[in-house]
């Protein structure tokens, strides 16, 4: 039997920065199918590249925020900040903010958040 991903979108508060988010990756494992989670650990090898500061286009992003984030983590730890300019037809901004909230991501008003 196949899978299948639901996001339902919520109204979410902006609740502040937060450096000491914990993540639950059991949450974060349940906005992927299992094979294209599993797939990430592929990442691991890959050369990492020493960035401090840098920018980030994901055009079609739709309520995607979680693989660009790890991405980065898995590709640049270094990294301290990332401009993310995530592009769609529609407006995903809820959908984000859930997804953030539901994994334990605190935001600001701005979009702002530690990951």
């Amino acid at each position: 039997m196949g899978e299948l991903l639901i996001f339902n979108e919520r109204t979410v508060k902006a609740k502040g920065l937060n450096r000491e988010n914990k993540v639950n990756w059991e949450k974060v494992k349940s906005y992927f199918f299992k094979d294209d989670f599993e797939n990430l650990k592929f990442l691991e090898p890959v050369k990492k590249f020493d960035l401090q500061k840098g920018r980030l286009f994901y055009p079609g992003c739709g309520s995607d925020i979680l693989t660009p984030l790890i991405y980065l983590e898995k590709l640049f730890p270094s990294l301290k900040e990332v401009l993310m300019v995530l592009l769609d037809e529609n407006n995903f901004e809820n959908s984000i903010k859930t997804v953030l909230d539901e994994v334990g991501v605190n935001f600001d008003e701005k979009m702002n958040f530690y990951w």
